[in-house]
């Protein structure tokens, strides 16, 4: 058991680093149980004297108040984005495989333009989407608070 003295969070994940066969370093997750009111954590496997364990604590994230349906739009582009950046610049895909008749790989010039094509299609609406909310939130602030749009109830 080891005293963290840290409490109140959600979720801990902890772990130690190794090297493989390489001489690489590589993350090895430890089994734990935490206790999120004394801040303990219960190691529950034999780790080797001389290891540092690296401890993350996690909470549940929120938002104080709704998100907008604009909002909402804009973090989903972002995640989209993200999302397709990831795998758009996947490098397997861009490597040279061997051609043989196991192993179609498609036209990989057509496969690299219409990736980056949807990247800046996605760009795009995302750019559109926060430069239109960045502009509303400058009308709202410009104009009189008896002047603004109230929407009917």
């Amino acid at each position: 058991m080891i005293e963290t003295g840290i409490t109140g969070f959600e979720i801990c994940s902890a772990g130690v680093i190794e090297e493989d066969d390489l001489g690489t370093p590589v993350y090895v997750p430890l089994d734990i149980t935490y206790d999120p009111e004394t801040g303990s954590v219960t190691v529950n496997q034999v780790v080797e004297g001389g290891r540092s364990v690296q401890f993350d604590f996690y909470t549940d994230g929120y938002f104080e108040n709704d998100l907008t349906d604009e909002m909402k739009n804009i973090l989903g582009l972002c995640v989209q984005y993200v999302w397709e950046r990831r795998f758009n610049n996947d490098f397997l895909p861009r490597t040279p495989k061997i051609k043989d008749d196991s192993f179609d790989v498609g036209n990989e010039s057509n496969w690299i333009a219409k990736g980056t094509e949807r990247l800046k299609t996605i760009y795009g609406q995302l750019n559109s989407a926060l430069v239109s909310f960045e502009q509303g939130l400058a009308a709202m602030e410009t104009l009189p608070s008896g002047k603004k749009f109230k929407p009917p109830v």
